[in-house]
């Protein structure tokens, strides 16, 4: 019995998609001065990580984490 093989290709990045919303929740939660910021801030992190991973890996989620960073940002 074969596993099947997952191209790195492929594979989306978790901490990408985690940047994004992440980031489109803190501009939602832009009016309350706090949380908008702390979840900004957060999503800023995870979206370079996950973009370096992507990078790393040579996963197909690029744009999502630079999107996420945008947001976040």
């Amino acid at each position: 019995m074969s596993s099947p093989e997952i191209s790195n290709g492929s594979v989306t990045n978790g901490k990408a998609n985690a940047s994004l919303i992440l980031g489109v929740i803190s501009i939602v939660l832009a009016i309350v001065p706090l949380g908008g910021m702390i979840l900004g801030i957060i999503g800023l992190i995870i979206g370079v990580i996950g973009l370096r991973e992507v990078k790393g890996l040579k996963q197909r989620s690029r744009k999502i984490a630079l999107s996420g960073i945008v947001c976040s940002s």
